[in-house]
């Protein structure tokens, strides 16, 4: 356990290897130190297990430091407060009354998260709290309380770090909040970012020696700036209505992409879109389905793109004008259909020689509109994926990527790697792989 201000920065940036723990202490003098002491006596040693238990580092820090230290503006403290695995508050009263700054950054995670926040007091005397704390407080005034508290700060944190809070101390506030669909995962994107591949070490369930393990990969990096990636996956809905051509979506990308421009500037042939529809014939798919279809204009001609599978990741929320759209019950199925789609080619008469899918690329999908969605979207999108492999030891794919849009999107893969036994949540460079070229992928189709 560190407090020093190189941990402190460190933290702001959310180190997926580390179990990231925020502590809201009291504001007034003197609670402050007794909160000190507290720190030092109770929460200190439960940390110190945690960090003997995982094998890893606890990055504890008193956000009330981060407050008074100008580096760190409020956006910073919003965003920490947000995606941190676990808050702990000390809610004891200052001259009879809550410490309204406690409260308020309390409240403030529980607005942005469900993950858990645990209040604790060390009042003897009881007093009335707000109803979103009530019911929750941990008392740890007695010396029974201070041994009983140290043991469920221990376990407590422990569960955060696996992703399994006990449901007392996660946010009902936020699950109420059924309005909020804003993006908070926070951090840049990287838009223009040619995408830097690092490997994650791939241990199949099955035992063959007589074949070559696919590669596995992770890419931050914008998807307009992929190339000698042979499939491309899109993320559709149901209808299968892609995106308008200039939209920032990826379905909007790979439409413009694959379109016929004149010199003028104008589009003269919508080809993708028009190959989708050949494709659906007028029905809707089913949600989690996939289609394929070719490609052509700068997809293909630049960006080496034989094919491009639409996967239905949602579908409409109803019959209803405005009713918009729902994400699937398990993206993770879009994936497995995909790479099932992609299989059936390569088996064909289609897919030999220079026409075989060598690799696959796929963004995140469902992490884009509700945050506490997205770390399970991505556990699922990658198990699925481990799983085809397990199961297809000869797709004759040789290469699967998954790429993320920002840092958090990346931190998010880490995070789901570690449940995931097949797939080492050590992510190792892959050498001048922005530049290289796929044998396999450099053929006409």
């Amino acid at each position: 356990m560190t407090d020093d201000k190189q941990t402190h920065a460190g933290l702001v940036s959310l180190d997926p290897e580390n179990v990231d723990v925020v502590l809201i202490a009291p504001f007034e003098e003197a609670g402050r130190r007794e909160f000190d002491k507290f720190l030092d006596e109770v929460i200190g040693p439960a940390v110190i297990r945690v960090e003997e238990r995982t094998k890893r580092q606890v990055h504890a820090v008193v956000l009330n430091d981060l407050l008074e230290d100008s580096v760190f503006e409020h956006d910073y403290i919003y965003r920490l407060l947000h995606l941190a695995d676990i808050v702990l508050a000390d809610l004891s009263a200052v001259n009879g009354a809550l410490d309204a700054q406690v409260l308020s950054a309390f409240s403030i995670r529980q607005s942005l998260t469900s993950k858990p926040a645990l209040p604790f007091t060390r009042d003897e005397t009881p007093i009335d709290y707000p109803f979103n704390v009530g019911g929750m407080v941990l008392n740890v005034a007695s010396e029974h309380g201070r041994d009983s508290a140290q043991a469920l700060f221990y376990s407590e944190i422990l569960a955060a770090f696996e992703g399994k809070p006990t449901r007392k101390y996660i946010s009902h506030v936020f699950s109420s909040l059924t309005a909020l669909r804003t993006d908070l995962r926070g951090s840049p994107n990287s838009k223009g970012r040619k995408p830097v591949y690092e490997a994650i070490n791939y241990q199949p369930r099955h035992n063959r020696k007589d074949i070559q393990l696919p590669r596995f990969e992770v890419a931050v990096g914008d998807m307009r700036e992929v190339k000698h990636v042979d499939v491309w996956i899109n993320p559709e809905n149901t209808h299968m209505e892609m995106a308008r051509v200039f939209d920032t979506s990826i379905s909007g990308i790979i439409r413009h992409m694959s379109s016929g421009w004149s010199h003028g500037g104008k589009r003269s042939d919508d080809f993708i879109r028009r190959k989708l529809a050949e494709a659906l014939k007028g029905e809707e798919i089913a949600p989690g389905g996939a289609l394929m279809t070719a490609c052509k204009g700068q997809l293909k001609a630049e960006h080496f793109v034989k094919k491009v599978v639409h996967v239905a990741a949602v579908s409409a929320n109803g019959d209803e004008p405005g009713c918009g759209y729902m994400a699937v019950n398990d993206v993770g199925i879009c994936i497995k259909n995909a790479l099932e789609k992609v299989q059936d080619y390569n088996l064909s008469w289609m897919g030999s020689g220079h026409n075989r899918l060598a690799s696959v690329v796929t963004p995140l999908l469902g992490v884009g509109s509700n945050p506490e969605l997205a770390y399970e979207n991505v556990f699922s999108l990658l198990t699925h994926a481990a799983q085809f492999f397990d199961t297809n030891p000869d797709s004759m794919i040789d290469r699967f990527v998954v790429l993320a849009y920002s840092m958090e999107d990346r931190r998010l893969i880490n995070k789901a790697l570690k449940r995931i036994p097949q797939l080492s949540n050590k992510i190792d460079a892959v050498p001048n792989m922005t530049n290289q070229t796929d044998t396999n992928s450099s053929g006409e189709n």
